[in-house]
């Protein structure tokens, strides 16, 4: 499942198994250490990415997935997507394009989230 908003990408974890998480992507799908090649964009969650990732995870969670958290007697699938992203156990990856043609593949898990 791929959803796009606003020139990123939220995939699902299953989906990035061809290559590690901890790397950059450059035009020409050649992968790069990620220590090698610092990251060029920021490690903060803007607050259309938190929106596309609270959106795709309701969806999931919709469909039947299961919540990765206790949820505490919460049925709301929208309020249990923030609870796990509060707790970082949401199994998405951001795909930032940039203008340079390359394209950096970020954790959402790993990433700083701001109050929105």
């Amino acid at each position: 499942m791929v959803k796009t908003c606003i020139n990123r990408t939220i995939l699902e974890m299953g989906e990035t198994d061809r290559f590690d998480l901890d790397t950059i992507l450059v035009d020409d799908h050649k992968v790069l250490p990620s220590e090698k090649v610092r990251g060029k964009t920021s490690k903060f969650l803007t607050r259309y990415e938190y929106a596309a990732v609270i959106y795709t995870r309701a969806n999931q969670l919709r469909a039947g997935s299961n919540p990765y958290i206790d949820t505490c007697g919460e049925y709301e699938p929208i309020r249990i997507a923030e609870m796990e992203l509060a707790a970082r156990v949401i199994p998405l990856i951001i795909k930032r394009r940039l203008p340079n043609g390359k394209v950096e593949i970020l954790k959402v898990r790993d990433m700083n989230i701001r109050d929105f």
